[in-house]
């Protein structure tokens, strides 16, 4: 198979040479050009761009050093390969020091020049490769990507320009599908440790038994199964980030090492007493209540201390409606992009719709509800029967249910009265996280009355 039509650049004084190689390289694939001298090659190089350069060290007037230190300036990924004769072996090095990528004799075989020409290209490819990555997880995890203009997400917005420069460690928490990873990713690819990609584990999705290892490491013969010496994620996430997800699922015995490990800077593998130096930044994530974890002896108050250096709370996107429109237009351009779709917009009785349900599932849930609504539409426009159907038939209205064979007045107003009352209070608890206090000030009672509303004892 033949190479794709990559553009090297021959650069050599001597005509064999530069018809030898254009020969070779073409017969492989290659589009080629050639020049005799390095001024030549500087003026081909200021007006285009090459995969690579093949380029001879001695030549007349401007040698290949000179075109080597134009070509770093002006396209510094593109490798650079030294042609050189024996007795100058030395300077090749030399010029391999300062940016060259290889070089070859003029005695060269031709299958170990193809092998050369073409590990060279794969490494700029890798290279821009890594480039284009890095910039997309720049672009992605930006704080443009976290979307909302509520007071509760500008509060988020607020913190996280204050922790990025910081090596602390945050305590990220929310209900599940609030977007607590976004977060510790546009912390980590916006902070100093960014040129490293952010190692991230899920405390709740390996065994209790395997964690250990997972997080540490393991030294050979530290239990059955251990056949060499396995690195752990603190030691892969050192010089980067380490974000422990559902930190709240840890259990005790490894809290206690995990406190250790970060308060020391040092871990050490299952089965071996040598400790291991790290240096990394702890972003933890949890949707449990951990105050109230540790006030049951469900997990250790020096750990949570440790951890909830800096907190971030996500709110839940019920208390956040007016970002709603914003994150739903975001999650409609992404779709109709990935499925190909040409869909306009969302009509404004479906959008109703979505501002009046309720998420459980957060932002999860409504990016689902729109990819949903993506591939059923039959428009340019969705429309509510597009929406998944829990979000269609809801709406923030009190729903009375009116037996068919109701006609008793009095009974009838009696029990539309408990419905009301019903869903008026389970309202007004779940806006206040269940806080009986704020609740009894949203519905205009006592807290005693909502308490015996509720059945439930007054506490002094």
């Amino acid at each position: 198979m033949k190479a794709t039509l990559h553009k090297i650049l021959v650069v050599d004084d001597e005509f064999h040479v530069r018809k030898t190689l254009t020969i070779i390289l073409e017969r492989a694939g290659y589009a080629v050009e050639s020049v005799e001298d390095g001024a030549e090659a500087i003026e081909m190089l200021s007006t285009s761009i090459y995969d690579l350069v093949l380029c001879d060290l001695r030549m007349p007037r401007i040698d290949g050093m000179e075109v080597l230190h134009v070509l770093k300036q002006i396209q510094p990924d593109t490798p650079f390969i030294i042609i050189t004769a024996y007795g100058t072996i030395e300077n090749a090095v030399t010029a391999m020091q300062q940016g060259a990528y290889s070089y070859i004799t003029k005695m060269y075989n031709t299958e170990e020049v193809l092998i050369l020409v073409k590990k060279a290209i794969q490494q700029k490819r890798l290279i821009e490769e890594n480039k284009h990555f890095k910039r997309q997880l720049n672009q992605e995890y930006s704080f443009d990507n976290i979307i909302g203009v509520s007071p509760p997400i500008k509060a988020v917005f607020s913190r996280l320009r204050k922790v990025i420069d910081t090596e602390s460690t945050v305590l990220i928490t929310g209900e599940s599908g609030t977007g607590k990873e976004l977060i510790a990713r546009a912390i980590h690819y916006n902070s100093p440790r960014r040129e490293s990609p952010m190692i991230t584990i899920n405390c709740s999705s390996i065994p209790a038994e395997l964690l250990e290892s997972e997080l540490f490491g393991h030294a050979k013969g530290a239990f059955t199964g251990a056949t060499g010496v396995k690195k752990g994620l603190f030691e892969e996430a050192s010089g980067s980030t380490l974000f422990l997800d559902e930190i709240g699922e840890l259990p005790p015995a490894l809290q206690v090492k995990l406190l250790r490990a970060i308060q020391e800077g040092e871990i050490r593998r299952v089965g071996d007493n040598q400790p291991i130096e790290v240096d990394l930044r702890i972003i933890a994530a949890t949707n449990r209540d951990l105050e109230k974890a540790v006030e049951q002896g469900e997990f250790r108050e020096d750990f949570y201390y440790r951890l909830n250096v800096v907190s971030i709370h996500l709110p839940r996107l019920r208390h956040r409606r007016e970002d709603i429109p914003l994150l739903a237009k975001h999650f409609l351009a992404k779709f109709t992009e990935t499925h190909n779709r040409s869909i306009r917009m969302i009509a404004p009785d479906a959008m109703e719709a979505l501002m009046n349900y309720s998420w459980p599932g957060n932002i999860r849930e409504l990016q689902n509800a729109i990819e949903q609504a993506v591939v059923m539409c039959d428009s340019e426009i969705i429309q509510p029967e597009d929406l998944p159907d829990k979000v269609h038939f809801s709406d923030a209205k009190v729903h009375v249910i009116i037996p068919e064979n109701q006609f008793d007045l009095k009974g009838l107003l009696n029990e539309v009265l408990e419905q009301t009352e019903s869903q008026l209070i389970n309202r007004a608890l779940e806006l206040t996280e269940g806080n009986r206090t704020k609740a009894a000030e949203l519905l205009g009672i006592s807290r005693r009355g909502l308490l015996y509303k509720l059945k439930e004892e007054p506490t002094e």
